[in-house]
């Protein structure tokens, strides 16, 4: 075997274990169909399938269904697979109730959606629902104001009931800001969040972004193809406002954000207060706030930002695709 076969062989091993160890490390057991979505459309199924059993660095799980893999190390997500499946489809059921509500009462919705954990099938009972929201132009605050407004009733009524309905509003922006930053903000783990979003209203928005995004295709090529082929009607209708309405609204909206991001910042300093006491320094994150726009970045997802990096270095050349036709 030559060297530039060794180089290649290493590669693609390297860019398949990276890939099962994030999802592990996020509390995510894949099967080897979900592994070969994060990686080039060059790589068979049985080569992935032989590289997987063959590497000491993973576990394999042979069951009924499906053959599910982790890092060594991480074996107890085999167990916990249908469990967080269960929370998290139970998480998604509430998310939904919570975006008819909200979009019965806001007409500036363009996008919303779960992402994280509970998107990923990987949730536990002590998790958020972290909601991915897309408003109008200049209407961020007034959708974003009332969405903390009823996730504040949906918390105390399902604590009311011994239940628990804790909705973060993580990721939160309007379209200008959302599409500027999506043009520019080329990072294998915004790919990967953006195409992992379990969409709950504006479809055709969202495929609409997905189409523009070529970049994401070059990243994940068969995650993309996937989420473009399982698109459904959106039967949630998103309203528009009358125009005469527009500079009263503009203006309100402006006052809307002083208000409410004195309460976020203020908000943010005190729970990153307890995590510090709590020796959470993982969970410690920084908000970026400003007039079309509401981020949160914790230590926990800078770090998996580096690894997702490191993670698509592996795979950028071609000798992926060439190993591949090697090896058949």
């Amino acid at each position: 075997m030559n060297e530039l076969q060794t180089t290649c062989d290493a590669r693609v091993k390297d860019l398949i274990v990276s890939a099962v160890e994030i999802a592990s490390q996020c509390g995510c057991a894949m099967s080897i169909d979900e592994v070969a979505l994060l990686l080039p459309q060059g790589l068979g199924l049985e080569n992935i399938r032989e590289i997987i059993l063959g590497s000491p660095l993973i576990s394999v799980f042979f069951g009924a269904e499906k053959e599910l893999v982790v890092q060594k190390g991480y074996e107890h997500l085999f167990s916990e697979r249908a469990y967080r499946n269960d929370v998290s489809k139970r998480y998604l059921e509430t998310a939904k109730i919570f975006v008819q509500e909200l979009i019965r009462r806001s007409f500036h919705v363009k996008l919303i959606g779960v992402c994280g954990s509970v998107a990923y099938g990987s949730a536990t009972a002590s998790d958020d629902v972290d909601i991915f929201l897309v408003t109008k132009r200049h209407r961020l605050w007034f959708s974003f104001s009332k969405a903390l407004l009823l996730a504040r009733v949906f918390n105390i009524k399902a604590l009311i009931k011994g239940g628990k309905a804790d909705f973060c509003l993580s990721y939160v922006q309007d379209e200008e800001h959302f599409e500027e930053g999506i043009k520019n903000h080329r990072t294998p783990l915004f790919a990967r969040e953006f195409l992992s979003i379990r969409v709950l209203a504006g479809i055709n928005y969202y495929t609409t972004l997905l189409n523009r995004t070529k970049w994401m295709w070059q990243m994940f090529p068969r995650l993309h193809a996937a989420k473009l082929s399982e698109r459904v009607g959106d039967k949630t209708s998103l309203s528009g406002e009358k125009t005469s309405r527009i500079r009263i609204c503009d203006a309100l909206d402006l006052f809307i954000y002083v208000i409410v991001r004195n309460y976020l910042m203020l908000k943010a300093f005190s729970r990153n207060l307890r995590y510090r006491k709590q020796r959470r320094m993982n969970d410690i994150f920084e908000v970026i706030i400003t007039k079309g726009s509401c981020l949160y970045n914790s230590e926990k997802y800078r770090e998996l930002e580096k690894r997702y990096k490191l993670s698509q270095l592996l795979g950028d050349e071609s000798t992926c695709l060439n190993w591949s036709r090697k090896k058949n």
